[in-house]
């Protein structure tokens, strides 16, 4: 059966966390606001963002409501870690590999190979409290014995959770982790979840993959796998202090910084210069986030030059310079480039190698049986081969030296013919 979106509500409706999977004894109420005067009173601040956005601000509602706010036994369930994949060579440029995929319903059974949870006791068994409830509980005098940084850690989280401020952090794994979740009709299922781990100093920030991307932008698995050291932003939504972990989503920081982005139209200017953090890095793709937008950028955005493998020149967490291209307000989609942040280095190509010039170059790409060679300066000359050589003698890498033969100044190309291997 499907899971149902993780749709948010407002703070006010206080959602009851599931049972634990283990036998639960008895727990005394946790003190009120009124009972416990020590107990911090003040209302957690509103986000800086619209009230679509306000209404966001909460744990995630159905079946993410019981699977983010299990016992930290459930949370700590893990599964062997799996290898990260290579991207299909066989992929081409019209299929985007770190494209939105659809969300098909998940009926497929756990994996044998993971921990399966307990059964999850009834309803009555343990005491209805939210987790507003429980984070006010918390005896925040412990902290003071803490260590100095330690102490700044938890008061980051806490302020996180209070006013649904976003958090900076580097994502150091992706585990998979085995959890119950409840579906509509009140039964339970085992299900297997990527989920990225943040540590600001000590504690463990869980990001689960459904809380990883803007509605309706979810894309597939192995995006998340090979985020490891891709720099994030996000939201905490849950708080265990006694299990000393965190869970938080990204997608509700995502919203936040849409939200700052599309009420300043001088941060939407068209040519303007900004920045964008690396998310993944493909063979001929790269995902990197922009003012909150995830965008997949094809090697003809990023480089003038032909490169085979951008995973060589690009890596996760790496910031780079880019150029908003154009913003459409009403589909909030947003258009960049990196490539043209910077100058073209074709500009003045003409001057500096003019026609009938011979210049070392290096190989660096072959397609349909034209090889792509890059000139000292950066510049990109598609060549031919002279009649004494076959393609076979030329691997990529290899130095050659090469005649300009022409220029197409309307397509900004510049052709010419390889003469010899040096």
């Amino acid at each position: 059966m499907a899971r149902k979106k993780a749709d948010p509500i407002p703070e006010e409706v206080e959602q009851t966390l599931p049972e634990l999977e283990i036998p639960v004894e008895e727990q005394p109420q946790p003190p009120t606001e009124s009972e416990d005067p020590g107990t911090m009173e003040t209302t957690p601040m509103e986000a800086p963002v619209a009230e679509d956005v306000a209404q966001e601000d909460t744990l995630p509602t159905s079946d993410m409501v019981d699977a983010l706010s299990l016992s930290v036994a459930a949370w700590t369930v893990e599964g062997d870690s799996q290898p990260i994949p290579e991207y299909d060579e066989h992929d081409t440029d019209d299929e985007d590999e770190f494209g939105p995929v659809d969300k098909s319903p998940t009926t497929e059974a756990p994996d044998e190979n993971l921990e399966a949870l307990p059964n999850l006791p009834a309803p009555e068994d343990a005491p209805a409290i939210s987790d507003r409830q429980a984070f006010y509980g918390i005896d925040f005098k412990k902290d003071r014995s803490l260590h100095p940084l330690e102490q700044a850690e938890w008061q980051s989280i806490y302020a996180s959770y209070r006013s649904r401020s976003v958090m900076t952090g580097t994502i150091a794994g992706v585990d998979e982790l085995a959890m119950a979740v409840r579906r509509e009709d009140g039964s339970s299922y085992t299900e297997t979840m990527y989920c990225a781990s943040v540590f600001p100093y000590r504690v463990r920030i869980i990001i689960p993959a459904s809380e990883m991307w803007h509605d309706p932008e979810e894309r597939p698995g192995f995006v998340v796998r090979n985020m490891v050291g891709a720099t994030i932003d996000f939201v905490i939504i849950k708080v265990d202090r006694e299990g000393g972990f965190a869970i938080a989503s990204r997608r509700m920081a995502l919203r936040s910084r849409r939200y700052f982005f599309a009420h300043r139209d001088y941060l939407q200017e068209e040519n303007r210069r900004t920045t964008c953090t690396v998310l993944a890095t493909g063979n001929r793709r790269v995902l990197v986030t922009c003012f909150g937008h995830d965008v997949s950028l094809r090697a003809d955005a990023l480089r003038y030059r032909h490169t085979m493998d951008l995973k060589d020149e690009f890596y996760a967490g790496q910031t780079v310079d880019c150029i908003i291209k154009k913003y459409d307000a009403e589909r909030d989609f947003l258009t960049i480039s990196v490539k043209e942040a910077n100058p073209n280095p074709f500009d003045g190509a003409d001057l500096r190698h003019p026609v009938g010039c011979q210049r070392f170059a290096t190989i660096t790409g072959k397609y349909g049986g034209g090889v792509f060679c890059d000139l000292p300066d950066g510049t990109v000359c598609l060549c031919a081969y002279s009649f004494q050589y076959e393609d076979s003698e030329f691997r990529l890498g290899d130095k050659i030296g090469l005649i300009i033969s022409a220029y197409d100044l309307e397509k900004k190309q510049i052709f010419g013919k390889i003469i010899r291997k040096l």
